[in-house]
């Protein structure tokens, strides 16, 4: 019968499956470098060390999607700066300007670049909650305090009129 590891050296195991998955090894590489049976005892254990520590553990797939994210935005810019031109029939032959002869751009590439580009950003801005609700604190003023108020008013264009 295999011997029990003490508490401590399972929890680092689950630690170290936690971060070579955060890492991007996939869960079969995990339990192969960590000695798991397979990837399912290889991602338990990860979840259990992400539930002894639920904080960082949001914190860290939060940095994980903003660098996923990034990433897509890197390469959306790349697509939105590279040159496209427009391409018609069978052969995809590339159109071209009737009078010089030129290229013809293709600004639809671009256009749907932007809206990628528009929607991570949209996704890193609720990711990093910026996009939150704001609670506004609105008190309505006490009766008795606008009457009195009132009143002073009036005592004071009354001496004033006078």
């Amino acid at each position: 019968m295999p011997t029990r590891l003490p508490r401590p050296e399972i929890m680092a195991k689950q630690d170290r499956a936690r971060a070579l998955s955060a890492d991007g090894c996939s869960w079969s590489q995990v339990a192969e470098i960590i000695g798991y049976a397979n990837k399912s005892s290889a991602y338990d254990a990860a979840l259990a060390s992400a539930r002894r520590d639920p904080i960082r553990d949001r914190l860290e797939r939060v940095d994980i999607e903003d660098a996923r994210l990034e990433w897509l935005l890197d390469e959306t810019v790349k697509i939105y700066k590279r040159r496209h031109f427009i391409v018609a029939g069978k052969d995809a032959e590339v159109v071209r300007h009737p009078d010089t002869g030129e290229a013809l751009d293709d600004d639809g590439v671009k256009l749907e670049a932007l809206k990628v580009i528009k929607a991570l950003s949209e996704s890193r801005r609720k990711l990093r909650g910026l996009d939150a609700p704001t609670r506004k604190l609105i008190e309505a003023p006490d009766p008795d305090s606008i009457a009195g108020r009132i009143a002073e008013l009036e005592a004071e264009l009354g001496t004033v009129q006078s």
